[in-house]
């Protein structure tokens, strides 16, 4: 029997068209015959494929040598977002154990000598700010006096398991001040990242400074942008900070301050019914926060900022809410409002109720998920320029977890056509949750979760801080005030 050959078309050809698939499609097609599978070994394939994952998801795109990683390397990188969901997917079953991360290291965060046989000591890190992308670390510690040594760290982690911890900290700022405040954002080089950081400091003043930061440059260093002094004013979370180039928006207790750090302009407004802790989403132009009913309370920023006043004070402007948005939730316990990320702005954002389980209230729901949507113009009188749209309901955080879902959790990631947050249980073990990415407006949706790291020492995850990347499959936490815990759950693929 005469045998046909299934393919005619050249190898470059075929290379092309699997330039243009995302890895699961390439996956798929390497399995289906030995021309693709060849084809499928080429480096440019997963150099593509890593490209558009990383422009997808918001990752860092120097966190990867792309030029000097394997073949395996870079299919590692490209997939590693979707075989993440498939690990939570995996383990969400009420007859599922606890996850084991793949590789556990505990990393002392060293200074470097001082001199020949005297040691450096240890860098307090006690703030973690994990760059998308799962390289880059910020740590931070403060201090109630210069005295103390307060610092901001950059260390580089590697860009996967198999590279080794750097020693010592690859860029590092004195600071002073307690209470501290991290918040990241890309630069439009794509090769920098721009940091900003709060401090309140001893005599009560309280500061955000906006840093520039290049982790590739032979020496990378913490370059000052502009910094605005918010003393009366406190921010406690990154939630309430949202950094981009050139701007800043701010909320601190019932203010919205809005900063152009580049241009030296800025303002404030004060909305007596703003909820003091919820968290704030900024898209575009549209601030999107939560008053003391739980609603949705909704502006557009001004379309110009006024200079700011003598010794760089911010004008105080009449801004009133162009919506709220009633809810059904009226009178919430114990809550916490996550949202995607700003590294993320340019996916569809959306923003996740989650109730605080521990609590004795009677709620049918503990979660609801919201797309934010396009809807008017910033021009328009009455319609802010986004608005909340609901995307269902949960009636468990984590329906296969035993301990209720009580601590901080982390942004609302996108990640392969899904989203996915991480959050601590009242036993301080380290929860990972899958949401459907809501195309219509439902009544239920169903999370899926993994117990991530089981907290057996009680002593573990003892802290607010996670550092959490579900892009890389990493996490990162302190595990003292001078050590971290540097977990990947991502088996690496065999070469």
């Amino acid at each position: 029997m005469e045998r046909t050959q299934t393919f005619k078309l050249p190898p470059d050809i075929i290379v092309s068209v699997l330039q243009c698939l995302d890895p699961v499609d390439i996956v798929a097609m390497r399995a289906t015959c030995r021309t693709f599978y060849k084809a499928s070994s080429s480096r440019s394939v997963w150099l593509s494929a890593l490209d558009r994952v990383c422009n997808l998801h918001g990752i860092f795109k120097p966190t990867y040598p792309a030029e000097k990683m394997t073949r395996t390397e870079l299919e590692h990188a490209a997939s590693s977002p979707h075989r993440f969901i498939k690990f939570v997917n995996e383990f969400d079953s009420p007859l599922a154990k606890s996850t084991q991360p793949y590789l556990k290291r505990e990393f002392f965060c060293r200074k470097k000598n001082s001199g020949p046989g005297i040691s450096g000591g240890a860098f307090r890190a006690t703030h973690l700010s994990l760059v998308p992308g799962g390289r880059f670390l910020i740590t931070a510690a403060g201090s109630n006096s210069t005295a103390a040594g307060g610092n901001l760290c950059l260390w580089d982690l590697g860009y996967s398991m198999d590279c080794p911890l750097k020693s010592f900290p690859t860029a590092t700022l004195p600071i002073t001040g307690h209470q501290l405040t991290l918040s990241t954002f890309p630069t439009r080089n794509g090769i920098e990242f721009l940091l900003a950081v709060a401090t309140f400091g001893p005599s009560a003043e309280y500061v955000v400074a906006v840093y520039r930061v290049d982790p590739m440059s032979r020496r990378p260093e913490f370059v000052l942008q502009n910094e605005l002094d918010l003393t009366g004013h406190s921010i406690f979370s990154p939630k309430h900070i949202h950094l981009r180039e050139p701007m800043m928006v701010l909320k601190s207790g019932m203010d919205v301050i809005a900063w152009n750090w580049a241009q030296g302009t800025g303002c404030q407004w004060t909305y007596s019914n703003l909820e003091i802790n919820a968290s704030m989403l900024v898209c575009d132009n549209t601030v999107i926060s939560v008053d003391d009913d739980k609603d949705f309370t909704i502006w557009d920023l001004p379309a110009e900022l006024p200079p700011l006043g003598p010794a760089d004070a911010l004008q105080p402007i009449s801004n009133f809410p162009k919506r709220v948005c009633r809810r059904h939730w009226g009178g919430l316990p114990g809550f916490d409002i996550t949202s995607t990320p700003a590294w993320q702005q340019h996916t569809q954002p959306h923003i996740c109720f989650v109730v605080n389980e521990e609590d004795d209230a009677d709620f049918e729901k503990r979660l609801s998920l919201y797309s934010v949507r396009r809807v008017g113009r910033q021009d328009a009188a009455f319609l802010p320029t986004y608005l909340p749209v609901d995307g269902g309901e949960a009636e468990y955080v984590a329906g296969n977890i035993d301990p209720p879902i009580t601590g901080t959790v982390s942004p609302l990631f996108s990640c392969d056509n899904r989203l996915v947050m991480c959050s601590r249980s009242s036993e301080g073990d380290l929860v990972a949750t899958v949401l459907p990415v809501p195309i219509e407006t439902c009544d239920e949706i169903i999370p899926r979760s993994a117990l991530l790291l089981k907290d057996v020492n009680d002593n573990v995850l003892d802290r607010d801080t996670i550092a959490f990347c579900p892009m890389s499959g990493r996490v990162v936490y302190p595990f003292s005030d001078t050590s971290l815990q540097v977990l990947d759950f991502l088996l690496p693929l065999e070469g």
